[in-house]
């Protein structure tokens, strides 16, 4: 930790910077910067580093690199919640598996003990959000590992619990679930003292929120609350990325353009940091914009086929390509079952209002009010509601 505060305070003086500039222009006291620094009383705060650096280094990369530089040497129990916070929001998912890994491995140090005591209750949240961060468990397969991971009773904790509650049930496309759990993560964040942590788990609750607000067609409501992300003076990539994505999203049927240019501001947002491929977002946001390009019939070669889903595979096949080919995926999909989009999906290409109505209630059964307009167009231009 000495040798990065010295590679920063190097940094500074180097740029011809002030420290009390610096402190004044980042809303932080000298003193806390220089005794940070120098290393005086212990340990600088994370939420002040993040802020110096953001400051100092203009290089995104050089952000992130001087950022995990740090994570990797916290050793204060408050630095490593909020390192986990940090790299939940900025979708630094590995850096989080190492937190884990590090925080959770048998020691005979005791200082590293008391820390690794400490922070336990965190690091179990942290271990199931990662399993959906990495899209390795999404929908019920998460909610069942969920239900049988005791969290503590701890209002940081259960914040998270209940946004990752959120998540699962938005993967289940049971966007009425998600209210009961988005109340509750708004009174445990309210329960908690102000600081970095609870900004953190603001942002995540305020992305959960756009998407129940974009569900439910308040797309108004939508909007702002995803400018309030974007706006925010604080860093958080990922959490921008997906108000990015949801603002896209909510012009989908009124401005395709506006929606892809948005959308594709999401993917250039995850692209600017470590490895976004086959993170779930990821994979959201190419599909989205799948969709967008199938749907709408324009920028068809821009399609990332890598990413998509097989529904949205077999639509494009149908509609642009190997018709046979399309059909034999939405075979395969029957089996499993079909979700409202793959109805609607074949109510297009086949132009059958049965199955037009059957997506509408799938849609209005989840909650899903924005989408219940794709089989409604069809339905009122056919003239049968």
């Amino acid at each position: 930790m000495r040798d990065l505060m010295k590679e920063l305070n190097n940094t500074i003086q180097s740029m011809n910077m002030s420290v009390r500039k610096i402190a004044k222009e980042i809303n932080v006291s000298r003193t806390t910067i220089s005794n940070g620094l120098d290393l005086k009383t212990g340990e600088m705060k994370f939420d002040v580093y993040e802020k110096l650096v953001h400051h100092i280094y203009k290089d995104p990369l050089k952000q992130i690199k001087m950022i995990r530089s740090f994570i990797e040497k916290c050793s204060t129990s408050m630095n490593v919640r909020k390192a986990l916070s940090y790299s939940q929001v900025a979708g630094e998912y590995k850096v989080i598996e190492s937190l884990i890994k590090r925080f959770s491995e048998k020691t005979k140090d005791e200082d590293l003990n008391k820390v690794q005591n400490d922070v336990r209750k965190y690091l179990s949240v942290y271990k199931l959000y990662n399993h959906r961060n990495m899209d390795k468990k999404r929908g019920q397969e998460l909610l069942d590992i969920i239900y049988e991971t005791r969290v503590s009773s701890d209002s940081e904790c259960q914040a998270l619990l209940n946004t990752l509650l959120m998540a699962a049930e938005y993967d289940k496309q049971r966007y009425s679930a998600m209210s009961s759990y988005a109340e509750a993560a708004e009174a445990y964040i309210a329960k908690m003292d102000n600081g970095y942590v609870k900004d953190c788990l603001r942002m995540q609750y305020l992305e959960r929120i756009a998407y129940t607000q974009l569900h439910a067609n308040e797309v108004n409501n939508c909007r702002a609350t995803c400018h309030e992300i974007i706006n925010s003076e604080l860093n958080f990539t990922v959490v921008k990325a997906t108000a990015y994505c949801c603002l896209g999203e909510s012009y989908i049927f009124e401005n395709p353009l506006m929606a892809e240019k948005y959308i594709l501001k999401a993917v250039q947002c995850l692209e600017g940091i470590s490895s976004p491929k086959g993170t779930q977002k990821y994979n959201s946001f190419k599909t989205t914009l799948a969709f967008l390009y199938i749907e709408f019939g324009f920028n068809l070669t821009n399609i990332d086929f890598e990413c998509i889903s097989d529904g949205d595979l077999a639509y494009y096949e149908c509609l642009y390509g190997d018709k046979q080919n399309g059909y034999r995926i939405f075979e395969r999909l029957k089996e499993k079952g079909l979700s409202a989009f793959q109805m609607y999906y074949l109510c297009r290409i086949e132009n059958d209002t049965m199955m037009a109505r059957k997506s509408l209630e799938e849609f209005e059964k989840t909650g899903s009010l924005i989408y219940a307009q794709l089989p409604k167009h069809i339905l009122i231009t056919e003239g049968v509601l």
